[in-house]
């Protein structure tokens, strides 16, 4: 079953992109599938942006 990326990945996340990091080279940070990755900025994408900061707010069963 495929895993969501943490609140702490998606924060790293979107420090590495903001830092111009390529997606294949946040996926090897993290230690994390690069469709994983995709997925990710995918989502982030469709939803007008992604804020880590609001996911760690609304899901507090996945610390920081």
């Amino acid at each position: 079953m495929a895993q969501r990326l943490s609140a702490t990945e998606r924060g790293r996340f979107e420090e590495m992109r903001a830092a111009g990091v390529g997606v294949r080279d946040v996926a090897r940070r993290l230690g994390r599938n690069r469709s994983t990755v995709y997925r990710g900025l995918r989502s982030a994408a469709e939803g007008g942006g992604y804020d880590a900061a609001a996911q760690a707010a609304a899901d507090p069963s996945d610390p920081p």
